[in-house]
């Protein structure tokens, strides 16, 4: 059961609870929606609490409203710092129970606990002081205290003043020769200030329990917010308020170009790689809008896919490869309305333009527009970067660099030989095309989905090294590869499910059994056009003599 507590205090009747759901309590004639997955966790009006924590919490006759300003979350943590802090004060409290009563063996007691975490866990913030402000001057000397919560130590005060237990942060230095400094946190609160910090090891995309701010002072004066336990925060305008997973330096941050130029405040930024030496092309996803990039590097592991998965049923994944000796000049976006008309195009040193996302209808093209994101000198490396969401990306950011007036090129367009397709399902469906000349290796991507078993899209591999891929292309472990030698053609199965036609088999040989599919036969010449979304597509192919 759980129970509603209003910002003001009232408490709502205890009812069952379903992640989505909408609530109509009779006792306070409120209605409530409840925070999904994708959560900003700003300007909430209600609380939603354990309905056996706030029956705990009444007998200690204090408002429970009181103890919300120390456990509210700034943003939605992973599902596995949750569990993390879970087995912790579990474990703290089986060892208490253990080293002061004894007799049960420790296994027993683990059982025990188990059952007492929620009220540990409320106990634990009747010592809690009433949330205030931390003033420091920055170019004074800067002390530190700390606690640890549930197994993490966080910032508890910060001051220009040598206290008990207190450590120096940094030591005084005027604002013009370092005037910004580092502020690690997570969803709870602040767990470092610093002026030095670590060395970023990339890629690192895979811990997002902990982000950086880079805060550049143009005063000395900084303050920040605390909970009554520990530091929560500093009210900071953009780009101080920007979240980063890696310490970005204050010159990286000056060089970028916001898309918006005033994006949401508190965004999670992750860092694209660009032009870096293992980088063998990007993988970028779509589920009813753009909702991730990845720098895919040789050897790499695929556990991003996973943590995707985790989010969406089959999502969109399009691969752009590099050729080899190949480097990213351009970044571009293209906006529009609704958000699946969003698109990306990545032009590079060797004159392609590779274009991802949604096809648009004729009647939508003169409403869409193209803004270069980033810009560097060929073989140049640098980063780009957009916001970590588990519902939509809004906010890219990247260097523009003009070496020798050299300005970004004509905006790009998205080509097709064959007409848009009818297909049943709605929505703006994505396009991909790739020459069937010089074909050495054909590598085919499956959907995980094991309940509709289809093929989602190809990569071929050329005889000069280059790849392209059509259709939406995910790498897996001991996918399939054929290779075309002495073969006539490629020929594709195509089935037919819920009236969506879909790829069902891909071969180099001519069938033996053509009852199942229906097959498709294309030379190895001309050009191969897939188009598709996450659950059907439409093949064709162009000879070179009608291009």
């Amino acid at each position: 059961m759980r129970g509603i507590v209003t910002s003001d205090g009232r408490e709502s009747a205890p009812f069952t609870f379903s992640s989505g759901d909408k609530v109509f309590d009779d006792k306070l004639q409120l209605r409530f929606r409840f925070c999904t997955k994708y959560c900003w966790h700003f300007d909430e009006e209600a609380f939603g609490c354990h309905a056996e924590c706030l029956a705990f919490a009444s007998r200690l006759q204090t408002p429970v409203v009181d103890l919300f300003p120390a456990t509210e979350y700034s943003y939605e943590p992973a599902v596995s710092d949750e569990d993390r802090r879970r087995k912790h004060i579990r474990h703290v409290v089986s060892q208490s129970l253990y080293q002061v009563y004894g007799k049960l063996p420790l296994e027993l007691w683990l059982m025990v606990a188990a059952h007492l975490v929620p009220v540990y866990a409320v106990t634990s913030l009747f010592t809690a002081p009433q949330s205030s402000i931390c003033k420091i001057d920055a170019s004074r000397d800067v002390w530190a205290t700390y606690l640890d919560v549930d197994g993490v130590e966080y910032v508890k005060t910060i001051s220009n003043r040598r206290c008990l237990g207190g450590q120096l942060i940094w030591e005084a230095m005027p604002l013009s020769v370092s005037g910004f400094f580092y502020v690690l946190e997570d969803h709870f609160g602040i767990r470092r200030v610093t002026r030095d910090p670590p060395i970023p090891q990339l890629p690192s995309e895979s811990d997002k329990s902990t982000w950086w701010r880079t805060i550049s002072l143009s005063q000395r004066d900084v303050e920040f917010t605390t909970d009554g336990f520990k530091l929560r925060g500093l009210d900071m305008t953009w780009p101080n308020n920007a979240l980063w997973l890696d310490p970005l330096p204050p010159s990286e941050l000056k060089s970028l170009s916001f898309h918006p130029a005033a994006p949401r405040p508190g965004s999670k930024m992750i860092s694209l790689g660009l032009n870096e030496p293992n980088i063998i092309g990007y993988s970028v996803c779509w589920s009813g809008s753009l909702i991730h990039l990845h720098a895919n590097r040789l050897g790499e592991s695929l556990e991003f896919y996973r943590e995707i998965d985790a989010h969406h049923a089959n999502p969109v994944w399009t691969f752009l490869p590099l050729n080899p000796g190949e480097s990213i000049t351009e970044v571009w976006q293209r906006k529009g309305r609704p958000p699946l008309e969003v698109a990306l195009a990545f032009r590079t040193s060797q004159g392609r333009t590779m274009t991802t996302g949604p096809y648009p209808l004729r009647a939508l093209k003169h409403l869409l527009r193209w803004s270069c994101v980033a810009k560097l000198p060929e073989n140049t490396q640098g980063h780009m970067f957009f916001n970590h969401s588990a519902s939509a990306v809004h906010t890219l950011a990247g260097p523009i660099q003009y070496p020798d007036g050299d300005r970004p090129g004509p905006s790009p367009r998205q080509t097709a030989l064959s007409p848009y397709p009818h297909l049943p399902s709605a929505g703006s469906a994505f396009h991909s095309a790739a020459s069937l000349r010089d074909v050495v290796e054909v590598v085919v991507s499956e959907s995980v989905d094991e309940a509709q078993p289809r093929v989602t899209g190809l990569l071929l591999r050329y005889k000069n090294g280059n790849q392209a891929s059509v259709g939406s292309f995910r790498f897996r472990q001991n996918a399939v590869r054929l290779s075309p030698s002495n073969s006539s053609g490629l020929f594709l199965g195509m089935g037919l499910g819920s009236d969506r036609w879909h790829v069902g088999k891909v071969q180099v040989s001519p069938p033996e059994d053509r009852t199942s599919f229906q097959w498709q036969e294309f030379p190895w010449d001309g050009t191969l056009e897939w188009w598709f979304r996450s659950d059907q597509c439409q093949v064709s192919h162009t000879s070179e003599a009608m291009q």
